[in-house]
């Protein structure tokens, strides 16, 4: 324990925090390549998500131990991609998402008592509410719906009825504006969904503020539109059958026609009332006959013919006689009454251009073919056919154009394969494996140039202390070199480099010279033995020095070398 506390110790804190960092760094990255490695692939679950929605989606998917994750700002929800099917399949059959409304489903809890009236009415409104709400949603282009129903109450004796209106706002998906059949195909389904709702009582308005339907009652603006779309219809109907007639003759893509309908859209009502004289018919006849009676007495008066039970005269006086006969006949004249309406949308005037293109032939030598146009017979006849085409009225002010003009040249766009799978991977996985492949790279890259080395630098460094070496015991060494080294061995140090003078060492192990050279001298040995310490590599060098010695001073080379041997044959003879 302590030899290894003195190996940190003789590492110093540099290297400890190198080697701190590097550690650090290789774990971070092999957690992360293991997290990858272990992780499951995500996919996106739902998006666009009430906050409502996402909460009870993340509590219900942590109930069944999948693991989620929520992204976009708690609006979109990722789980494991082999698994995304069946989610969703199994939150739906539970009914989430919902979309943020309340549907008839408020009347699933029954354990509710003592309900006053009042809430019941509410909680019917918000169900009808939130229904209708969802259906809006499932069109195409609308992404979301807030609906608000006023239904009024019925008032007791009274005989004025409030109407009920409808105020909705759409949330769009994408830049586009909604078409106006769409509008008018949900105020229909909100109509038909409320009782006693009109269709002219919807106001619907988007998330961008436009207005698409007033719902004040009136119908001008919905009739309005109407006619623009209808014009709009019947231009893009001519235009195509221009196009498509024009085309067959001069080929695909080289004709453009452009048509402008000046339509009215007044509605026009006439009322006429035509009398026929010949054609009179006996309605009735009447006949009144008339007949009077009278008698005129005699003028001469007397007692005798005044008394009772006179008797008469005959002959006497004059009878007058009246009749009167009237007939009367009754003659029905014949009367046509005609009511004649005429409808929207009456042709006032038609303007056609129609632009053609010419005749191209091919030249050898050439990248572009050569251009000609086409000759005036031709244009008339193509202007002959469109005039039958569109039905032409020169009464009316219809005017067609048919000019021939040079098309541009048009950049053909290379069609882009399909992706293909390599092996059976696609895009995306291989994106992934790509990155796992990267991140060990990277790891065996900071393992080899990183680790390796580190590690080769503390075994290499931990060496035992070496104690300051004195003058003395400097000059033994030496000594003890100059002989191994005259006696041929190579296991000791030489201590080299040449003097100022060219001397070299005596065999009494005193350097022959100046005081200069003996300080060279212990320099080099002191180097010598830090760098033996710490590089390994000093022998080499003292050997180099010994042989370039040897190489520029062979003579006095030869004499130390047979100094040193009679040296030794005397301590021979002496032993």
């Amino acid at each position: 324990m302590e030899g290894f506390l003195q190996v940190l110790k003789n590492l110093g804190a540099v290297r400890l925090a190198l080697m701190g960092a590097v550690l650090v760094g290789l774990a971070s990255a092999l957690t992360y390549v293991s997290n990858r490695m272990t992780a499951p692939d995500m996919a996106l679950l739902y998006s666009d998500l009430e906050m409502e929605d996402a909460g009870k989606i993340m509590s219900r998917l942590e109930t069944m131990g999948v693991p989620a994750d929520v992204r976009g700002g708690g609006t979109q929800i990722y789980a494991p991609s082999d698994r995304i099917a069946r989610l969703r399949v199994e939150l739906a059959e539970l009914g989430l998402p919902r979309g943020g409304s309340v549907g008839y489903e408020i009347f699933d809890k029954t354990d509710q008592l003592g309900v006053s009236s009042f809430v019941q009415n509410i909680n019917h409104l918000r169900a009808l509410e939130g229904e209708i709400a969802r259906t809006i949603t499932a069109m195409a282009q609308v992404s979301a719906a807030r609906v608000h129903l006023v239904l009024p109450k019925r008032r007791l004796f009274s005989r004025e009825k409030e109407e009920p209106s409808a105020a909705i706002m759409l949330t769009l998906a994408g830049a586009g504006l909604l078409p106006q059949r769409r509008i008018q195909a949900i105020q229909q389904l909100v109509a038909a969904a409320v009782p006693g709702l009109l269709p002219e009582r919807v106001s619907i308005v988007d998330d961008r503020g436009n207005l698409l339907a007033k719902g004040d009652g009136h119908s001008e603006a919905t009739e309005a539109s109407n006619f623009e779309e209808k014009r709009l219809a019947y231009e893009a109907r001519l235009t195509k059958t221009i196009e498509n007639l024009v085309a067959r003759y001069v080929g695909d893509g080289k004709v453009k026609a452009e048509v402008f309908a000046d339509m009215s859209f007044d509605r026009v009502t006439e009322n006429s009332e035509t009398y026929d004289p010949d054609g009179q018919v006996a309605r009735s006849t009447q006949t009144t006959s008339l007949g009077e009676q009278s008698h005129e007495a005699d003028s001469n008066v007397s007692v005798e013919k005044n008394l009772p039970n006179a008797k008469t005269q005959q002959g006497g006086g004059s009878d007058n006689k009246l009749s009167r006969s009237e007939e009367t006949t009754n003659f029905e004249i014949s009367k046509k009454t005609k009511t004649l309406v005429k409808e929207v949308g009456e042709i006032k005037r038609l303007s056609v251009a129609v632009l053609v293109d010419g005749l191209y032939t091919p030249i050898e030598g050439k990248k572009e073919p050569d251009y000609k146009p086409r000759s005036e017979e031709e244009i008339k006849n193509l202007t002959k056919l469109i005039k039958n085409a569109v039905g032409f009225n020169e009464k009316r002010g219809d005017s067609i154009e048919v000019v021939n003009m040079r098309f541009a040249p048009m950049e053909m766009v290379e069609a882009t394969e399909a992706p293909s799978t390599i092996m059976g991977l696609e895009k995306h996985d291989l994106i992934h494996l790509a990155e796992v492949l990267l991140v060990g790279v990277l790891a065996l890259l900071g393992i080899l140039l990183g680790v390796k080395p580190m590690v080769n630098k503390i075994l290499s460094g931990v060496q035992p202390a070496i104690r300051p070496v004195s003058d003395d015991e400097a000059l033994a060494i030496a000594n003890e070199d100059r002989r191994s080294l005259g006696n041929g061995g190579a296991g000791k140090a030489a201590l080299g480099g040449p003097t100022s003078a060219g001397a070299l060492p005596g065999p009494d192990g005193t350097p022959e010279g100046n005081d200069a050279y003996v300080a060279s001298t212990l320099k080099e040995l002191e180097h010598m033995v830090t760098m033996n310490q710490v590089e390994g590599q000093v022998r080499a060098s003292s050997l180099k020095t010994v042989g370039d010695i040897i190489t520029d001073n062979p003579e006095a080379a030869v004499n130390v070398i047979r100094t040193w041997m009679s040296e030794d044959d005397k301590k021979r003879n002496t032993a």
